[in-house]
């Protein structure tokens, strides 16, 4: 997550918002799970579906997507430069 991060500062619009997407992906399938919550230890507090969790990482998502599409702004001190 942390070179993502990197990668999106420095103004990457395809790799870093891809690898983002992948890498929420994965938190979706993994994280708290009720279907793998007898493998993994310590088993989690709540055994139903979490919906904001998934509709968290969907959001995050969409920025990401948002990312990829929208154009880099310049300001206004660099176009009179």
């Amino acid at each position: 997550m942390c070179m993502t991060g990197l990668l999106i500062m420095t103004g990457s619009k395809v790799v870093g918002p891809c690898l983002l997407i992948f890498e929420i992906e994965l938190m979706m399938v993994l994280q708290d799970n009720p279907l793998i919550t007898e493998y993994i230890k310590p088993v989690p507090k709540k055994t139903s579906f979490r919906w904001d969790f998934l509709f968290r990482h969907l959001s995050v998502i969409g920025v990401a997507v948002l990312l990829m599409v929208a154009p880099l702004e310049k300001s206004e001190d660099e176009e009179e430069e």
